[in-house]
């Protein structure tokens, strides 16, 4: 009985010892370890990496600029990575960098990247000879050469301090710590993600939003998000547009309808007015057959007049429709901005068109006059608006009354 409490009892001693050794952790200098901030001073910074030990971080191993409050940029109980800097200082504890643990963090994530072709972001925090200095953890360097995308590569340096670029690792030297970056290349890399993206997701019918990002004489192209997009001049409005500038202008929004694209010559043609109301759909209901309207002269052809009786909806006048005397020239009887009166003779909004006559409209307004020559004069067409300021004077004077 004594033997085996003898046993128990070493075996007890055994797992205590064991267990205290395990309370002990070996440091190797050039390490990035993880502690617990424990105590925050003036200068310098305790913390407990395990093991029941404790390193001290001195304020500028921290990172934080000169003059700069510890207790307002760490809190007691934060967990941080350090790096070790040595081991046994007089004091018999660790000299420990938060600085150099984010370096080597920073170098890794670099490394990782270059060898994955990953695109990383950076802070551009300088303009140097040559090009860009960016932060990275590290400092790294953008050739001019590198900045910018394409056609639009930068004029101006400046314009990119204090922007935060995707970037490209070129090059980097392990024992200089130097990288090089690209920003052109990480640009192009997003870019074509994009536009691989987009092509898959885009369908005919479909409405689209993007701002006129260029216009042209035949049309106008939208930015539909990497990918531009052409609204025909034809597509521009239910009118007629002789010129893009006359309806859009640079950077607005517009709303569009994919009409079709053809992705392996990445053209896509879009529609303006296919996303706004159809006139012809919403033709007041004096636009039928023997309606007299009016409107304006829009085009002149070699046999027709087109006339543009309400915004978006022109019908046409046959020369034989001009007028009741031979007609060859049209320019003879109209010009182009006039107003005209007109008689419809027939209508298929459906088919989008209307035939007009001139004559019969004229002929129309000759028989209302003749029939109002015809019935005898009244007191009204004698004195006209007279008679009715009378009526109103006579009204006002009874009142007074």
């Amino acid at each position: 009985m004594e033997i085996q409490e003898q046993k128990i009892d070493m075996h007890e001693e055994k797992m205590e010892n064991g267990a205290y050794e395990k309370t002990f952790v070996s440091f190797n200098p050039g390490e990035v370890i993880k502690g617990k901030v424990v105590q925050i001073g003036t200068d310098q910074i305790l913390v407990d990496i395990g093991g029941k030990t404790e390193g001290v971080i001195p304020q500028e191993e921290f990172g934080f600029r000169s003059g700069s409050n510890l207790k307002e940029q760490i809190r007691v109980g934060d967990v941080i990575d350090v790096f070790v800097v040595k081991i046994g200082d007089e004091d018999g504890g660790l000299v420990l960098s938060r600085k150099r643990a984010e370096l080597e963090k920073s170098w890794l994530r670099i490394r990782e990247a270059k060898e994955k072709g990953k695109i990383i972001n950076g802070l551009v925090i300088e303009k140097v000879k040559g090009g860009l200095v960016v932060d990275l953890g590290v400092r790294g360097f953008i050739p001019v050469s590198h900045v910018g995308r394409g056609r639009l590569s930068a004029k101006n340096l400046d314009d990119y301090i204090g922007e935060t670029l995707p970037l490209k690792v070129l090059d980097m030297d392990d024992q200089k710590r130097r990288v090089v970056l690209s920003h052109r290349e990480a640009a192009e890399e997003q870019r074509k993600s994009r536009r691989d993206t987009f092509w898959k997701q885009i369908y005919p019918g479909e409405f689209r939003k993007g701002p006129i990002v260029r216009i042209v004489p035949f049309g106008a192209f939208v930015d539909l998000g990497g990918v531009d997009g052409l609204i025909h001049l034809s597509e521009l409005s239910w009118r007629r547009v002789k010129n893009p500038s006359d309806v859009l202008k640079i950077g607005e929004q517009v709303e569009v309808v994919v009409l079709g694209f053809e992705p392996e010559k990445e053209r896509i043609s879009l529609s303006l007015r296919r996303a706004l109301p159809d006139p012809w759909t919403q033709l007041p209901q004096e636009y039928q057959i023997g309606g007299v309207v009016e409107g304006t002269i829009s085009r002149i052809a070699k046999k027709y007049v087109f006339v543009e009786v309400m915004p978006g909806v022109e019908g046409l006048i046959p020369l034989s429709e001009l007028s009741h005397e031979r007609v060859s020239e049209p320019e003879s009887v109209v010009k182009e901005g006039e107003q005209v009166k007109v008689k419809i003779l027939d209508i298929q909004p459906e088919l989008r068109k209307m035939l007009l006559s001139k004559k019969e409209a004229v002929e129309d307004y000759g028989h209302y006059l003749n029939s109002q020559e015809d019935r005898p004069l009244t007191v009204k067409d004698i004195l006209g608006d007279k008679l009715e300021s009378m009526t109103k004077a006579q009204v006002s004077d009874s009142q007074n009354a």
